[in-house]
């Protein structure tokens, strides 16, 4: 049939024309201008457009067809079932059903696609799932596609028959036209041959176009007053580049923790019966909340022995709303977010010994979050748990339907760590049933192209690299241009003197000007060269004087501060034990706490690290009262716990302990004093460059402090540390706790 369509061209309509047999192929009779342009063919000057061709177009009309052969009762039914679709990032929720599919945009239309396969489900008969399947696999094949082969080909027009046949079987008497319309026409007929001449849909649609114009002058126009647009929209666009700006440096921000939000509970676990059976009168508790609390301790049992975690003394537990996992995704388990409950589904990738004897998806295994908790025990690194229930399929003999994986909730509870988490999925309820849950997989991921669907990790790095290329070359446009000065408003300059004085305070801690001023330089070669490129001397020193210096000096000092800052906080707690920690000098542990978050630590910050500690700890100071003979008396018993390798004891001991201890230390000392111990050394481990330790020595006595860094051995020179390998070492270290 398909062999014998003729094709329109300039030629035959011209003919059609002349000839007065218009009507025939419905022609108006109306001589068309670009007939008598030499070998131009105005009818290959148009190709289907994705957005208004499927998504606007055959979609649409599917789902109007749909409610027309569904009765009153049916259509109620689909509309409570689309409200009920759970929650999952980046998709839009009907919560009142469809009320006007004439107003849904493209990408709403994209989000019905990924469920309405589960809303027909059982509403009238199988052919109505089938067709909305049916689509679902047709689409990925060239929508898609980024390559185009003959084979492939076929296999696509195969999957056009079998959907459009089903959509006649099932619409036919609902179309007024009897399907008598151009674009199902289009799509069985010419698609294949436009695809084979211009490659894949998405190639040639106006969605790209649209979104832009109503990203880039709809919506900043809509903000203005109406008066001075063009100036208002540019300055709108900017600030929108500025903000997607850091946005990309964000996400390219390797997260090093977990981040959790909406702390709900904090109790002991010691008290955790007591705090449960209270739980059980609050009435905001919905049935997975309580459902963790009834197999909390059970599960958490288990896996204290599985760490072989005997004593759980001076436990506590957090309970949280919700954690921004390492991917970016966000896991949830709360009883109302935006006032519904959301309790987030996963996905753990798992070895054939832990699959709790049931079937897996490739290998891939389905719980549902209960609680996400964070444990803490003393003198171990906290644990950050998911209480989770696990989902098996529902039959071994049909695991799948419509493609997707058809589970069951079964009575198994576990913990598991929850950086084992290997993604997030949206499981769906099967409508009138009990117990039956699809997974949201195969067929049902289409339109995930969509630009509201959440990245990978992957996808967001190269598509916000792109963009940041792009939004740089539209600075640079609008600077050149002369559109207004961006450099001087206080957005730009309180965003830029922040960005010079974290560099400048890692180069130097008291700068002079010219240093800030080079730092300055540096920050607008590297991340704003669009503005500052092609400045003049003069201009550059105008303007750095003018908008940058004072403020830059101010940022500066309020930097240096907070070092200082941390320090003192950190020396405020020496006098206290340190829990968990064997083995940890003094400076190492200082060291290491105020530079916990850090990945490289210069040498200007070390240096200024330890004259703060050279001050604070200086009897000269008139704020510290030091007693010199208590401190030598402390010190005698010290050198010797040092030089036998023995713990360094804080809490003060009973008066008798410290004479019989006196006496000992006073015998011993002469002794050390014949033999001309007139140095003792406070030993702390930094790895540089996978070299030998360093030894921190300090000369006896505190009234003139000297400190040097040297390695064990080398006794006549201090050696420098390197810019940006010293690192503390929690391990092998003589330690004080």
């Amino acid at each position: 049939m398909q062999d014998q369509i003729i094709l329109r061209n300039h030629e035959n309509m011209m003919e059609h024309f002349n000839n007065n047999t218009g009507h025939s192929v419905s022609l108006e009779p109306v001589e068309n201008y670009f007939w008598n342009i030499p070998n131009l063919n105005i009818y290959a000057a148009t190709v289907p457009d994705r957005m208004h061709h499927l998504d606007l177009g055959l979609y649409h009309y599917q789902i109007e067809f749909t409610k027309g052969i569904l009765g009153r009762s049916s259509i109620d039914k689909m509309n409570e079932r689309i409200g009920a679709i759970p929650r999952y990032p980046g998709l839009k929720i009907f919560s009142k059903g469809l009320q006007s599919i004439a107003r849904l945009t493209t990408s709403e239309h994209r989000d019905l696609m990924k469920v309405m396969v589960f809303v027909v489900d059982g509403l009238l008969s199988n052919d109505l799932s089938e067709v909305y399947v049916k689509w679902n696999e047709m689409i990925p094949i060239f929508v898609h596609s980024t390559s185009v082969k003959e084979s492939d080909l076929e296999k696509f027009q195969k999957a056009i028959n079998e959907w459009a046949d089903l959509f006649v079987i099932l619409f036919r008497k609902k179309s007024d036209s009897k399907m008598k319309f151009p674009k199902f026409h289009s799509w069985i007929f010419h698609i294949v041959d436009t695809i084979r001449e211009y490659g894949a849909i998405n190639g040639y649609t106006t969605e790209t176009y649209e979104s832009l114009h109503k990203s880039y002058v709809k919506t900043p126009y809509r903000l203005s007053n109406k008066k001075g647009i063009e100036e208002q929209i540019m300055k709108t666009i900017r600030r929108k580049a500025i903000i997607k700006r850091r946005v990309t440096e964000e996400l390219h921000k390797t997260p090093t923790a977990l981040i959790y939000t909406s702390k709900l509970f904090e109790f002991k676990l010691l008290e955790a019966s007591i705090f449960f059976e209270q739980q059980k009168k609050n009435p905001d508790l919905t049935e997975n909340m309580i459902k963790g609390f009834a197999k909390f301790l059970e599960c958490l049992d288990l896996f204290f022995d599985m760490l072989d975690i005997i004593s759980a003394e001076d436990c506590r537990i957090k309970i949280f709303g919700s954690v921004t996992l390492k991917n970016i995704n966000i896991l949830r388990a709360t009883n109302k977010f935006q006032n519904r409950p959301w309790f987030s589904n996963i996905a753990i990738a798992m070895d054939d010994a832990e699959l709790f004897e049931y079937q897996s998806d490739n290998g891939t295994c389905y719980a549902q979050t209960l609680l996400i908790t964070e444990v803490i025990l003393p003198n171990k690194s906290p644990f950050h748990l998911a209480l989770v229930q696990w989902y098996d399929f529902k039959s071994k003999n049909t695991p799948f339907v419509y493609g997707c994986p058809l589970l069951k909730l079964v009575e198994i509870y576990n913990f598991i760590e929850i950086e084992a988490i290997e993604e997030i999925v949206h499981i769906v309820p099967r409508f009138d049933t009990k117990d039956e849950y699809f997974t949201k997989t195969g067929v049902t991921e289409i339109g995930d192209d969509d630009d509201d669907a959440p990245f990978t990790r992957k996808e967001a790095k190269i598509f916000f690299n792109e963009l940041k290329k792009e939004i740089s070359d539209v600075r640079k446009l609008l600077e050149i241009s002369g559109v207004g000065d961006y450099t001087t408003e206080e957005s730009f300059i309180k965003e830029f003197v922040g960005e010079i004085a974290s560099y400048s305070i890692n180069k130097y801690i008291y700068p002079n000007k010219k240093e800030l001023k080079k730092s300055a330089g540096a920050i607008s070669a590297k991340s704003y060269p669009e503005y500052f490129e092609h400045w003049e001397d003069d201009r550059w020193s105008y303007y750095y004087s003018k908008y940058i210096h004072s403020r830059l000096l101010a940022k500066h000092r309020s930097r240096r501060g907070a070092i200082a800052t941390r320090v003192k906080d950190v020396l405020r707690k020496l006098n206290q034990d340190i829990d968990g920690h064997e083995n940890l000098t003094w400076c190492t542990k200082i060291m290491e706490k105020i530079w916990e978050k850090s990945k490289k630590v210069l040498k200007e910050k070390v240096a200024f690290t330890i004259s703060i500690i050279q001050y604070l700890l200086s009897p000269k100071v008139e704020s510290i009262k030091i007693d010199d003979e208590a401190i030598r008396k402390r010190m005698k018993k010290n050198i010797k716990k040092l030089e036998k390798g023995e713990t360094i004891e804080f809490e003060e001991k009973s008066d008798e302990e410290s004479e019989s201890e006196e006496e000992s230390e006073e015998e011993s000392s002469e002794e050390e004093e014949k033999k001309g111990k007139e140095r003792r050394e406070l030993t702390v481990f930094y790895y540089q460059n996978s070299t030998l330790p360093i030894t921190l020595t300090q000369p006896k006595g505190l009234k003139k402090i000297y400190w040097s860094l040297r390695r064990p051995g080398n006794t006549t020179s201090n050696e420098d540390f390197t810019d940006s390998n010293w690192r503390p070492t929690s391990s092998k270290t003589n330690i004080l706790t």
